[in-house]
C-alpha cells in the first residue's frame, strides 16, 4: 500500500474561517490545515517509473507549499468498502 499526499482539500478563505469558528467555540487552536490524501493498494513494489507515472496522475489542484503538518490529526475516510 502507498500513501501520497495530495493537493490542499480546503481555500485559504474557508481554512480561516473554520479556524475562526473553532476559537470562538473556545477551542486552543493555533492553526486550521486539510488535505486530500492517495492510498493506492499496489501488488507489489513500484519501479522508479511506476512510481512517477502514479504521483504525475495524483498531481491537480493549487500546489502544496511545502506544508509538513504537526499538531493533531484527524482523519475522514469514506467507509470500509468504498471505492
Amino acid at each position: 500500500m502507498i500513501i501520497l499526499r495530495g493537493a490542499p482539500s480546503h481555500s485559504r478563505f474557508r481554512l480561516q474561517k473554520s479556524q475562526s469558528e473553532l476559537q470562538a467555540a473556545g477551542l486552543p487552536i493555533s492553526g486550521v490545515y486539510a488535505e486530500f490524501v492517495h492510498v493506492a493498494e499496489v501488488d507489489g513494489e513500484l519501479s522508479s517509473d511506476e512510481q512517477n507515472v502514479l504521483e504525475k496522475l495524483l498531481t491537480y489542484g493549487p500546489k502544496r507549499e511545502g506544508h509538513e503538518p504537526a499538531g493533531l490529526l484527524r482523519v475522514v475516510a469514506p467507509r470500509p468498502g468504498t471505492l
